[in-house]
């Protein structure tokens, strides 16, 4: 029998989305250690993603199955033909679910992964939670989870605040930082780039304006900054959440604030191109007001960045004190924390050596091997009920 992963609500994204990233991982890291365990891994693509692509090369204990989802409204009911057919073709003895959805035609164990509760939290998801498929979502992993991997103790405490799921059916498996983040990545793809001359000042921040990313806020700190570091830059890397109606609220706010000649947005870009930021830039700013867990921070933090964040939720929990902690909600307060780090080259030297100590203590193998211990533990108690 096999255990069924079910990726095929994620896998039209890339490794710049964390829960892409996250199941990759995990996917990777399974097949080393689960011996001849079988896996079922469910896609919506015609074939596994590239970064997959190894793990399904060599006999038959990792098998591929398309199921393409349905991805207008009423999926939860749209893909329920997807799901039966997936099944039929053998018996599955544990179902993970890493984006939410349960299907009702599973009859076997079930888990899921969930990354955070922010539907729950912020005012602008009041729409999503009156939605009634958001309610079935909701219901089915309430009524149906066997067990919730939470991706930190911030959204396990999130979980029982507002589901009332308590730790009899959930588990914190915090996610893993690859070793690639803690090699020097050298400087080869900034060194043409003027903006990285070796005098420059730089912030760098991902670029995401889902309104809890608080880039406003960061926008706003440094327009003060600029007051007293001129040649001040931030650079904005990825392309999170955007929609027309939120770029063009960024462009005008861009120009009412004075600082088009202060930002640099560089889109999408590679790992290489990101670690090598981290380690060049003065700053890394997360300024989220709410994280489940805060995956930029952790590679920031083993690619030895200064980092500065929000000492709330899970950014707190994950960076403890190898991070710059503020009021990230406040302006004033934000830009007070990065004149004095700018101006404090030895405090930022003292964050990037305790980077790498932080971020050693989330293996990426230990997310794996507590994950897989989940599965042993659900599908042995499935035996025995």
């Amino acid at each position: 029998m096999r255990i069924a992963i079910d990726f095929s609500t994620l896998d039209h994204l890339q490794m710049t989305a964390g829960h892409y990233r996250y199941t990759v991982q995990l996917v990777r890291g399974l097949a080393e250690i689960a011996g001849d365990q079988q896996f079922l891994l469910l896609g919506s693509q015609p074939e596994p993603v590239p970064e997959l692509k190894d793990v399904f090369g060599h006999g038959l204990r990792w098998v591929y199955r398309r199921k393409t989802p349905w991805r207008r409204r009423g999926a939860p009911y749209g893909d329920e033909p997807g799901y039966f057919f997936s099944f039929l073709a053998e018996p599955i003895s544990l179902l993970h679910v890493v984006h939410n959805l349960i299907p009702l035609v599973a009859r076997c164990p079930v888990i899921v992964t969930k990354h955070d509760l922010i539907e729950e939290i912020f005012p602008e998801y009041e729409t999503t939670r009156r939605d009634p498929i958001y309610r079935v979502v909701r219901h089915r992993i309430v009524k149906r989870a066997d067990r919730i991997i939470c991706v930190s103790q911030t959204t396990a405490n999130d979980l029982y605040r507002y589901w009332g799921i308590g730790p009899e059916r959930s588990v914190v498996v915090h996610h893993g930082v690859e070793e690639s983040f803690f090699v020097d990545p050298g400087d080869d793809l900034l060194a043409q780039d003027p903006v990285f001359h070796p005098g420059a000042m730089v912030l760098a921040s991902p670029y995401n304006l889902e309104p809890r990313k608080n880039l406003r806020t960061l926008m706003e700190s440094l327009a003060v900054l600029r007051r007293d570091f001129p040649k001040l830059k931030l650079i904005l890397f990825g392309r999170g959440l955007l929609t027309p109606a939120r770029e063009e609220n960024f462009e005008k706010l861009i120009g009412d604030l004075n600082l088009a000649r202060a930002i640099v947005r560089l889109g999408v870009i590679s790992d290489a191109m990101l670690k090598q930021i981290y380690r060049r830039a003065d700053v890394f700013v997360f300024p989220s007001l709410y994280e489940g867990f805060g995956l930029p921070v952790l590679e920031a933090l083993a690619c030895g960045a200064c980092v500065l964040g929000g000492d709330t939720a899970a950014t707190a929990e994950v960076a403890g004190a190898a991070a710059e902690l503020v009021d990230t909600s406040d302006s004033a307060k934000l830009a007070d924390a990065l004149a004095r780090l700018l101006r404090d080259p030895e405090r930022r030297a003292e964050l990037r050596r305790a980077g790498p100590l932080r971020a050693r203590q989330f293996p990426l193998e230990t997310m794996v091997r507590r994950t897989w211990q989940t599965y042993l533990a659900v599908m042995k108690a499935g035996r025995t009920a």
